[in-house]
């Protein structure tokens, strides 16, 4: 019972994660019957090329959240949620133009029927969602990630039951749209109060304020988003490079694995980043010791479960899988997709727990790393080395593993003589 209380946003984190997780297989069977293969490959292209909000986001959230959480004065906690407002307005705006002309590029061999009013309703959605993560970010801020990951529950639970629907209704590359649309309306209609932060700092803090908590957050913040520059092709080069030189069906066998391994490495990275406005809080109170006890049990509950819930999934599908097997990598490629994903996992857990420093020491090597890794890929499918791809960049991962591994203690080691 302890376990589940000192979890217990954790758990609501990878409930919402898993439940994500089992959209992925249940999805795919109704696309099976609904949609091509090369439909499929759209499907996921689309997924990839959204991602690019995090180049827009540049970090921001992240930013935000470690520093409103070490805020104890209520006016200084407004000009940033002020800040936060105007930058993720601003954002949404431009980044829906940005992933419409990606978008033109990326299908610019397709007809414009098979993809284009699906993807703007997408899009659209998505935009939307980009602002309305604000109310998430004031309530984490608060310290209240409880109630936080609750809502991401909740949220998590209505984009499977609209995409799930709206695919077994037949809406096809519109069921993305769908589960978007059904995220916004939990999101809105739980935080709205949040809005209320909004509409005080917008009347109360001038512009001026505003300018210099941005001057603040940008010492912290500018390193973040060369990381979430790079990290863009780092996390989603893949499937646009293989729907773009390698083929639909590769793209769409790609992204069905990635989106499986994927989601059980993001559930075990929440037992760490559910806890990052708190662990800010301790580090303000100079309790570092606190912050590394909670490293540690975060790291090792994650590690673990990602090795169990990984290997009961590869066994499954090899036993289980039928027909839904041809939809996934090849077992070979599947190994070396995990393998690939449980490194980049230990790099994580490096990251977020350096950020509730409020810093980004580490990120010129993680950008060296970021850019480095596609073209790793790029080069061994060059050579015909299709089937060793994600083994040479699992090879390339643990290669910056040890120094990032030294670079963090020395860095955690420094900051508590000094706090």
């Amino acid at each position: 019972m302890d376990i589940l209380k000192k979890h217990r946003s954790a758990i609501y984190s990878i409930i919402s994660l898993f439940l994500r997780l089992l959209v992925g297989p249940l999805s795919i069977l109704l696309i099976t019957t609904k949609l091509s293969l090369d439909e499929q490959g759209i499907y996921y292209t689309f997924i990839s090329i959204a991602a690019i909000q995090w180049v827009f986001e540049l970090g921001v959230s992240t930013a935000l959240v470690q520093t409103l959480s070490g805020i104890s004065k209520k006016k200084h906690f407004q000009s940033y949620v002020k800040l936060g407002a105007v930058f993720f307005m601003t954002t949404a705006f431009f980044l829906f133009f940005a992933m419409l002309i990606y978008s033109l590029w990326v299908f610019s061999s397709l007809n414009t029927s098979q993809w284009l009013y699906p993807w703007l309703l997408y899009s659209l959605f998505i935009c939307l969602n980009i602002f309305n993560n604000i109310c998430l970010i004031i309530e984490e801020g608060k310290v209240n990630p409880e109630k936080v990951y609750f809502v991401k529950l909740l949220s998590g639970v209505a984009y499977a039951v609209f995409l799930l629907l709206s695919l077994f209704m037949g809406a096809g590359l519109y069921a993305l749209a769908f589960g978007q649309i059904g995220l916004f309306l939990v999101v809105f209609s739980l935080l709205n109060t949040n809005y209320k932060h909004i509409y005080i700092s917008f009347i109360s803090i001038p512009f001026i304020t505003v300018k210099a908590c941005g001057k603040k957050l940008f010492k912290f913040q500018y390193k973040l988003s060369l990381v979430w520059i790079a990290g863009y092709f780092y996390w989603n080069f893949y499937s646009i490079y293989f729907f773009k030189f390698v083929g639909s069906n590769y793209a769409g066998q790609y992204g069905a694995t990635n989106a499986v391994i994927g989601a059980i490495a993001i559930a075990m990275i929440s037992f760490l980043q559910t806890k990052r406005s708190n662990m800010t809080r301790l580090i303000c109170e100079k309790k570092i010791d606190q912050t590394i006890d909670i490293l540690k049990d975060s790291v090792l509950l994650g590690c673990c479960g990602f090795i169990v819930i990984t290997t009961i999934f590869y066994v499954a599908l090899n036993w289980y899988g039928g027909e839904l097997e041809t939809r996934f990598l090849n077992n070979y490629i599947l190994m070396s997709v995990i393998v690939l994903r449980f490194i980049i996992l230990c790099h994580e857990f490096i990251l977020i727990y350096l950020r509730t420093y409020q810093d980004e020491p580490l990120y010129k090597i993680t950008i060296v790393n970021y850019l480095l890794t596609p073209i790793v890929i790029v080069v061994c499918y060059h050579f015909n080395m299709g089937d060793n791809l994600f083994y040479f960049a699992s090879f390339v991962q643990l290669l910056f593993l040890f120094p990032c591994l030294y670079l963090a203690k020395k860095y955690v080691t420094n900051k508590a003589n000094i706090l």
